[in-house]
């Protein structure tokens, strides 16, 4: 399992991080113990697990994923919010509802910093998705 840690522009560290790995390999109870740590360091105030996917996400009607995706944010809050499989939020160059969950994940990454993000991708899609969530 790989495990990338983003630094905002600014040169402030932020939480967000990326892990990569074959299933199985503990990203998940990684993100967890990830969220225990950070809150036993007072880096967050919560340190609970959020864990959602696409479905959670994206929604099926026009406004419905920005409420969906706000609504994921929100109970994350405090906390780490897991996006399982996060390529899978856009499934291709038409994918209108995956890129604004994509658009509004991103937002709140930038927005809420007493939120860790943490995703994790399929190998081979590391360098794209580093390139797009940085």
């Amino acid at each position: 399992m790989r495990i990338f840690n983003f630094f905002l522009v600014s040169g402030a560290s932020s939480l967000h991080m990326i892990f990569t790995g074959n299933p199985g390999t503990g990203k998940t109870t990684v993100a967890r113990l990830m969220g225990r740590l950070f809150k036993a360091v007072n880096l967050l105030p919560r340190g609970h697990l959020v864990e959602v996917s696409r479905v959670d996400l994206v929604g099926q009607h026009v406004g419905e994923t920005a409420v969906k995706t706000q609504g994921v944010v929100e109970r994350a809050t405090g906390g780490v919010l897991f996006v399982d499989e996060a390529y899978t939020l856009v499934s291709d160059s038409k994918d209108s509802f995956g890129r604004e969950a994509l658009e509004s994940v991103m937002k709140c990454m930038e927005d809420m910093r007493e939120v860790s993000f943490a995703y994790t991708v399929g190998l081979f899609c590391v360098c794209s998705w580093a390139l797009l969530l940085v």
